[in-house]
């Protein structure tokens, strides 16, 4: 292979891989705010002892920066492994991201997405067990999923922590003795 073509080739593979956005990884590095799509990594973690035993909860916010490529969708696990349709469409930017899990067995999250055909905001909601997520149930489902998993004591400390929005203000509604 000659040296123009050698060099057309490495270009085109590279504007290939430029094109394909890595998946948003929900991990210890994210959480250390080393994913530089981001503006905002706001994370907490509460745990109670409930009837002698532990109870943990973690919370997550993302905020991504302007013109990030999130296109890769999103992703957990040891060995990251995207999730089925959590991804955005043409033309959808993720405003933010909230979500509640206890990191072992389920989690429950909130993303705000802006629309640019139509200059509007939607909310996609997901919930349930690892393996065994529900997609886009909406906000008010996503709340009463988190009620049925977290026990009051362990929510009134989270609540503490977190800040205004829609699923923290459902969340108050279901936990009126947790604030």
């Amino acid at each position: 292979m000659n040296k123009f073509a050698a060099t057309m080739l490495g270009m085109a593979l590279a504007s290939c891989a430029m094109g394909v956005s890595t998946p948003v990884v929900l991990d210890k590095p994210l959480l250390e705010g080393k994913d530089d799509r981001f503006a905002v990594v706001l994370h907490h973690h509460h745990a109670a002892d409930v009837a002698g035993t532990p109870h943990k909860l973690r919370f997550l916010m993302l905020v991504p920066k302007l013109g990030a490529d999130l296109t890769g969708g999103f992703a957990s696990g040891l060995t990251p492994v995207v999730h089925a349709n959590m991804t955005l469409g043409e033309g959808e930017h993720l405003t933010e991201l909230v979500g509640l899990s206890d990191c072992a067995t389920w989690l429950a999250f909130v993303m705000g997405v802006f629309h640019t055909a139509t200059g509007s905001v939607s909310f996609k909601a997901f919930h349930g067990l690892k393996g065994a997520l529900k997609l886009d149930v909406g906000v008010g489902p996503v709340a009463d999923f988190v009620k049925d998993h977290v026990h009051n004591p362990v929510m009134a400390g989270m609540l503490k922590l977190m800040p205004s929005h829609l699923l923290t203000h459902k969340l108050l509604a279901l936990f009126p003795h947790a604030h």
